[in-house]
């Protein structure tokens, strides 16, 4: 069902879809030629006892004079005590590898 609502949020006009609640860092897509990231994972959570995990800023650039296009970035990073820090080298890769991996499962998955 999250799938299908993204794709009519899209089809009703948005231009991106930023999902969020499942505390879990999940998969992007594109979607009619606009990114749909199901959820980005606790960028900043201190409700849980989950003091370190790895996941993923999503970096959105618009071009001026460009409404409704935009370039996305997905940039790894590690949040620890709730607060993030860049990732570098093999801790990098392995956040994008598991972004592949759990984007894999769309038709037009964003990598």
């Amino acid at each position: 069902s999250q799938v299908a609502f993204a794709h009519r949020v899209i089809d009703y006009g948005a231009d991106l879809v930023v999902g969020h609640h499942p505390h879990v860092l999940q998969g992007l897509e594109v979607y009619r030629g606009k990114t749909i990231a199901y959820s980005l994972g606790n960028f900043i959570f201190g409700g849980n006892s989950r003091i370190t995990d790895r996941s993923a800023v999503l970096k959105i650039v618009i071009p001026p004079g460009s409404p409704g296009e935009y370039h996305t970035e997905m940039i790894p990073v590690q949040i620890d005590y709730w607060q993030p820090r860049l990732l570098t080298g093999a801790w990098q890769d392995s956040v994008m590898s598991r972004l592949r991996k759990y984007s894999s499962v769309f038709e037009n998955s964003i990598f």
